[in-house]
C-alpha cells in the first residue's frame, strides 16, 4: 500500500456523509479479497434503512446490512442529522455476487457515498502492485478527489464520484464487504455494481423500533437527546424507551 502522505485528504463533510465514531482523515490498513475465489454466485439477505419511500433503485456506493443496523441508520439520519420527515422504511434486499467480485475491507473506511468508496478502492487495487503502479494510482485517485473536492454542488460531486468509481471498479470490484463498528456490530455491503441488487420487499418499523436498534449506534450518547425529545412528541412515553 501507498504511505500515508500519499492518500487522499479528506474535507470535512456534511453529517449525513460522514460516518460517525471515526475519524474523518481515515488510514485504511489492510484490505484483502475473499479468500475463496471459486465461481459461484453468493445470495446474501441485506436490509437497508431509509425514511424515502418508493425507492425503486439504488445509487452506486449505497450501504447495506442487516436489520438492527438498517434501522440504527434511520435513526443516525433522525436523531443526529435531525431529519424526521416521512416515515421509517426498511427495504429487504438480495445481493447477488459471484464471490469472486466480492472483497473484504479490515475497516469501515468512514465516508459514505462514491468518493467514500474510491478510498478501499483504491487500497484493494494497490494489493500486490509494484512500486509505478501504485505511484500511478496514487496520482490517479489524488486528481479524483481534487476534482470532486471543487465541484460546486454536493449532487455534482456525488456524480462525478459514481464516474470514477464506474470507471476504476470495471467489471471486478462490485461489492466491498466491511465490520461495521458505527450502527452496530454486523457485516456492511458497499455496493458498487447495483445490478447484484434486487428490492425483495419493503416494511414500515415503528420509530419504537429505530430508537431501540439506534440504541447500538456509536453515537447514541449524541443523540439521545434528540431521541426522547421526537417521541415524546408523537406521544410516545419516555420510560418505555429510556
Amino acid at each position: 500500500m501507498a504511505s500515508p502522505s500519499s492518500w487522499p485528504v479528506l474535507v470535512p463533510c456534511a453529517p449525513s456523509v460522514l460516518r460517525r465514531r471515526l475519524p474523518w482523515l481515515v488510514r485504511i490498513r489492510a484490505l484483502q479479497p475473499s479468500k475463496n475465489h471459486m465461481n459461484k454466485t453468493l445470495n446474501i439477505e441485506v436490509f437497508h434503512g431509509s425514511l424515502t419511500a418508493g425507492i425503486q433503485e439504488f445509487r452506486p456506493a449505497s450501504h447495506f446490512g442487516g436489520r438492527l443496523e438498517a434501522l440504527s441508520a434511520i435513526g443516525a439520519k433522525a436523531f443526529l442529522d435531525n431529519v424526521t420527515d416521512g416515515k421509517p422504511i426498511l427495504y429487504k434486499v438480495s445481493l447477488k455476487v459471484p464471490e469472486i467480485n466480492l472483497f473484504k475491507a479490515k475497516e469501515d473506511w468512514g465516508k459514505f457515498g462514491p468518493q467514500g468508496a474510491l478510498l478501499p478502492l483504491r487500497a484493494l487495487m494497490e494489493i500486490g502492485a509494484d512500486q509505478k503502479t501504485r505511484l500511478d494510482i496514487a496520482k490517479r485517485f489524488n486528481n479524483y478527489h481534487q476534482e470532486i473536492n471543487n465541484a460546486n454542488t454536493e449532487a455534482e460531486k456525488i456524480t462525478i464520484g459514481e464516474k470514477f468509481l464506474e470507471k476504476e471498479s470495471g467489471e471486478t470490484y462490485k461489492v466491498i464487504q466491511y465490520s461495521n463498528l458505527v450502527e452496530g456490530r454486523g457485516d456492511g455491503y458497499c455496493v458498487i455494481d447495483t445490478h447484484t441488487l434486487i428490492i425483495e420487499s419493503f416494511s414500515n418499523p415503528t420509530w419504537g423500533e429505530v430508537v431501540e436498534a439506534f440504541k447500538n449506534h456509536g453515537d447514541w450518547a449524541r443523540g439521545k437527546d434528540a431521541a426522547m425529545s421526537f417521541m415524546k412528541s408523537i406521544g410516545e412515553s419516555e420510560s418505555t424507551y429510556f
